[in-house]
């Protein structure tokens, strides 16, 4: 076993303070200046596992490449493990509860620009070559919920879009999905596509004649088709059952992806931990779901679903994500 140091290269907040004070009869001051809020290494051990804050001045980082008042920061944590994907693996949901920490604390959304694993097994002298697993700037390192990704080919649109000769929506309906799903079109991240085209998806399911409904079940999982007391039926719509009927029966997706999708809606609500493994077929299902509202914002405007712009449910994506594995000298700095 191997002891291997995971170094996160993040965006640090840091602070504007008054360099000269406000002119008579100003709120304001004249000038401010921008100080760090992180000016020294902070340690912790945490049950045996060595963590660290500390600024990050090793690498030059491009002009902008970090958000708007925001330096580098590096959070190391050393763990032992036998390879270095099994060690970032183990360390995943510690990265990520020690991210979203800092994102509460500073009220400000904290990213890994660059991520190294890299061994720090004894004795460690300044020239050895170790192995190490790099996730490189710009792409750095992702949480789940910032997975990116890039569908191949699964779309077809007009080469010069035509100015039309009428713009009225009767239907504010569908407007609001239009809406919904360009929001859908403008995010980067998977998590967020997908949120915006359910989204849409649901207000055109609601405006459509697909209903499933089921008499009231107790907890004890008997059904009470009717009021003991007036008779009234107990009959509602169920919201899962009707959208994957409407996934299915105007949207011609196969029933069994109609479940995938509705399992991986359950995110919303909290049964899907945006981990890794939960989150693996989401690219798949973002494009599956966006070819579907795709088909029912057609019919909702009236355009022919052979008509540009054509989206494609059956075609790969990458990831936006890359890493380098290999071996690099140990420097003063990683004693």
């Amino acid at each position: 076993m191997a002891t291997w140091r995971i170094t996160a290269v993040i965006n640090f907040p840091i602070a504007l303070t008054e360099a000269s004070p406000p002119a008579p009869g100003s709120p304001f001051p004249q000038q401010v200046k921008p100080i760090s809020r992180i000016s020294q290494k902070i340690s912790k051990d945490l049950n045996g596992i060595l963590i660290t804050l500390e600024p990050w001045q090793q690498s030059q980082f491009p002009p902008g490449f970090f958000p708007l008042n925001s330096e580098p920061a590096a959070i190391t944590v050393t763990l032992t493990g036998d390879t270095p994907e099994n060690v970032l693996l183990q360390s995943e949901d510690l990265l990520e509860k020690i991210i979203d920490d800092l994102s509460f604390q500073l009220q400000q959304a904290v990213y890994i620009f660059q991520l190294e694993v890299l061994d720090v097994t004894p004795p460690l002298c300044i020239g050895m070559n170790r192995e190490i697993l790099l996730y490189p700037f710009p792409h750095g390192y992702y949480s789940p919920k910032y997975m990116q990704s890039i569908p191949l080919g699964n779309e077809a649109v007009a080469f010069t879009p035509e100015i039309r000769a009428e713009y009225e929506l009767k239907d504010e309906k569908v407007r609001a999905a239009l809406r919904w799903y360009i929001k859908g079109l403008a995010t980067s991240f998977e998590v967020d596509k997908f949120a915006f085209y359910w989204i849409s998806l649901e207000i055109l399911c609601s405006r459509s004649d697909v209903v499933v409904e089921k008499p009231y079940t107790a907890k004890c999982g008997h059904d009470i088709p009717n009021c003991p007391v007036c008779n009234t039926s107990t009959s509602k719509e169920v919201n899962g059952l009707t959208i994957q009927k409407f996934l299915v029966e105007k949207n011609g997706i196969d029933p069994e992806l109609a479940r995938e999708l509705w399992k991986m809606r359950q995110m919303f609500h909290g049964a899907n931990h945006l981990s890794i493994k939960a989150t693996k077929e989401l690219p798949r299902l973002t494009i599956a779901l966006r070819y579907a509202v795709m088909r029912s914002l057609k019919d909702a405007l009236d355009i022919l679903q052979d008509d540009l712009p054509i989206v494609k449910m059956d075609v790969p994506s990458i990831s936006s994500g890359i890493f380098i594995k290999g071996t690099r000298e140990i420097a003063e700095q990683d004693i």
